[in-house]
């Protein structure tokens, strides 16, 4: 087989694989049709305009060959491009409208009808998962994304170490990759174009984090199995070695509440209660803490016992008594103060002695603390009467009265005496001679 007849061959498979490919060019930059061309005068195919970076696709059959047919491919500034460039396609440097040029000698024998087809396409490759800047928190990964139909090959790398080979199906692809330690990759696509012996590659690349560290959570309050009132806040504190993404709380395994802060206020019905929290970092890790409590709203009892309310007491010394309950969490502590005195924490305990007290008129005070917090309080009035001369004393006022009714018979005994000096007065006394 001849040389022309050869590249004719050639021509006419390139042409006939053209316009069976399934390719979605750019409308206008798309040319297809016959032209004619006599001995000694040229023809041209316009196309475009194509943008730099853009691909020609192109090819031809002519009816009638003559031994001086002659073709080109000019650039918007009517610069010819060698045969050579021509075989199969190539990368737009520069913008504008392109066009092929076909001409026959003057001394050819023939005329030629040139059937041609030419494609300009704008390639394009995309990673669309993992997005760029994106954490991810596995190790194993898949790599996917879209190119156009037409593209031979896809491949992958990682840090442009080495390029494996992707699957490619209709214009989708997906690699399955492996990273290595915690940190920073680059991911690179590379889509290929094989066009004969002409290849174009175009690359798309997103930078990622590796990060498969947990992040740090601290339910602050309230500690496990606590008690707390009805109304509460509930605290925690949360960090990541990247960033902490997203935290939510639920109650009771009710919806997660979105948290724009580290607390969330809740108001419970008395009883048992579960709080979680869940934190994810900006990798999706995610690490959720859990505590059990009861709420408890409700106030305690405390009644005092003894001593009797504006009881009248003839010692120093008092012992204080009382009775204590609380239904949900029980009672954590008592605490008493008398008038003028400190609040004394005395555990408990359901009595307390307060000792040398001056006479005067006291008041005491019980409050009961239930081990959510909450407080109720009983208080009781009494005097100190210890002096023997009081009515309330340890004597009862017997000795005050002794002495006053030993004075009122002092007094009449006085009295008595007087009268009878004056009714029966001494008789004289006679002087001795």
């Amino acid at each position: 087989m001849g040389m022309r007849s050869k590249v004719l061959l050639e021509l006419v498979v390139v042409f006939l694989v053209l316009t069976s490919l399934s390719i979605a060019p750019r409308e206008a930059g798309a040319a297809s049709g016959t032209v004619h061309v006599n001995p000694g005068e040229t023809e041209y195919v316009s196309f475009g305009p194509g943008q730099v970076d853009d691909l020609i696709l192109w090819s031809f059959s002519i009816s009638t060959w003559s031994t001086i047919f002659t073709y080109w491919l000019e650039r918007p500034d009517n610069t010819h491009l060698s045969v050579d460039a021509l075989t199969w396609g190539r990368v737009i440097e520069q913008a504008g409208t392109w066009r092929l040029g076909f001409s026959i000698d003057p001394s050819g024998f023939w005329d030629a009808t040139v059937t041609y087809s030419v494609l300009l396409i704008s390639p394009s490759i995309d990673i669309s998962s993992p997005s760029n800047a994106a954490y991810v928190n596995t190790t194993a990964l898949v790599v996917a994304g879209t190119t156009e139909g037409y593209a031979d090959e896809v491949a992958i790398s990682i840090d442009a170490v080495h390029y494996e080979k992707a699957d490619l199906y209709l214009g989708s692809w997906t690699k399955h990759v492996a990273l290595a330690a915690d940190g920073q990759y680059t991911i690179t696509a590379e889509e290929t174009f094989k066009w004969g012996s002409y290849w174009a590659k175009y690359y798309d690349s997103v930078i990622i984090v590796l990060d498969t560290v947990l992040p740090n959570l601290l339910i602050l309050h309230p500690q496990q199995d606590a008690y707390i009132p009805g109304d509460y806040w509930v605290s925690w504190q949360s960090s990541d070695d990247q960033s902490v993404g997203s935290t939510e709380a639920r109650v009771d395994a009710l919806g997660w509440q979105t948290m724009s802060n580290d607390s969330l206020h809740i108001e419970l019905s008395d009883g048992p209660h579960i709080v979680q929290v869940r934190v994810r970092d900006v990798a999706g890790n995610a690490v959720v803490n859990t505590v059990s409590f009861v709420a408890d709203s409700g106030l305690p009892q405390v009644s005092i016992t003894g001593p009797e309310m504006n009881s009248k007491i003839s010692k120093d010394t008092v012992v204080i008594t009382w009775t204590g309950s609380d239904l949900v969490s029980g009672i954590d502590h008592y605490e008493v103060q008398i008038t003028g005195g400190q609040w004394v924490n005395v555990g408990t305990a359901t009595s307390y002695e307060f000792t040398n007290l001056d006479d005067a008129w006291y008041g005491v005070t019980v409050k009961a603390v239930d081990k959510a917090g909450n407080a109720a309080t009983s208080t009781v009035g009494f005097g100190i009467y210890t002096s023997i001369w009081s009515q309330n004393g340890p004597y009862h006022g017997i000795p005050l009265y002794a002495l006053v009714a030993g004075i009122i018979v002092a007094a009449l005994l006085g009295y008595v005496l007087i009268q009878r000096r004056w009714k029966h007065p001494e008789p004289p006394h006679e002087k001795s001679p």
